[in-house]
């Protein structure tokens, strides 16, 4: 658990790094009731904006629970089943499709509930993430699938759009990586602007050559998303640089299907790896 402190603690630091950079450029139950887009606002759940993940109950396929939001700013939603049963959903802004969570791939698992955090990177859980603009929103959750035609999932909002990851050389693929090598990526999602902004910090590494966002998840080699335009020889930076959109909208929606890595002279290929995931 310390390490895990630790960590967090550390990806907070290099993430309030990149936060300074794009500046100069638990919860409530819910009952079962069912509740769709024309839901009148008494039967909606407010969302809690910096609150956490809150809990909701869901009914059978066709269901919905409709949520009222307000922020000042644009916000990170997340939503999540907990139940781990094949369920899946679609998200609806007052009333415009976002798209549905992520299709579960695993069928077993070894709990049938799990904790948020945990859920939603794992492949038996279905999730999604979208970054949605400020102002008073409706979200409704469609049930689309529901085999038990009942279940538990979780949703939240954040006005903070980071994502960070750790470095390691054993985590380069297909490797090897520099396994004395270290590091800490912290990353912020600007929709708006079509950039994202990064600060990372390097050690016991020789001297960087580039660093990259990839797309793939852990242990997949991928392409080239995102070139963090690392200054050669600097063990660390903080910029912002330019993002196709639609790579920006698919990390919001899934960080862990992507990671960061650091090039340098002794390996060209990549020294030290990590996969991104929220920093809530």
């Amino acid at each position: 658990m310390r390490r895990i402190l630790a960590t967090g603690a550390a990806l907070a630091a290099v993430a309030a790094t990149c936060l300074a950079v794009a500046g100069g450029a638990q919860a409530s139950d819910g009952d079962r009731r069912n509740s769709g887009p024309g839901a009148s606002a008494a039967d909606r759940q407010s969302v809690d904006v910096d609150g956490g993940f809150q809990r909701f109950l869901f009914g059978d396929r066709g269901s919905a629970r409709t949520f009222s939001l307000r922020s000042r700013t644009g916000v990170w939603l997340r939503v999540t089943d907990t139940f781990c049963k094949g369920d899946r959903f679609r998200v609806l802004l007052d009333g415009k499709d976002l798209g549905q969570t992520s299709e579960p791939t695993k069928t077993t698992c070894r709990n049938g509930t799990r904790v948020p955090r945990q859920a939603e990177p794992s492949l038996a859980w279905s999730s999604g993430g979208w970054l949605l603009p400020r102002g008073e929103h409706v979200v409704t959750v469609v049930v689309t699938r529901s085999p038990f035609e009942t279940g538990a999932a979780s949703l939240r909002a954040d006005s903070s759009k980071f994502a960070g990851a750790t470095l390691t050389g054993e985590a380069e693929v297909p490797g090897p990586g520099d396994n004395n090598g270290k590091g800490r990526l912290g990353v912020v999602l600007h929709p708006a602007s079509d950039t994202i902004c990064y600060g990372v910090r390097t050690r016991l590494i020789d001297d960087v050559v580039a660093g990259h966002i990839h797309a793939g998840r852990k242990p997949i080699a991928g392409p080239v998303v995102v070139d963090l335009q690392l200054p050669p020889g600097s063990p660390s930076n903080a910029a912002c640089v330019a993002a196709d959109p639609t790579v920006i909208d698919d990390i919001a929606y899934a960080p862990w299907n992507f990671y960061a890595n650091v090039h340098t002279e002794a390996y060209p290929a990549g020294a030290v790896r990590g996969q991104l995931v929220p920093l809530y």
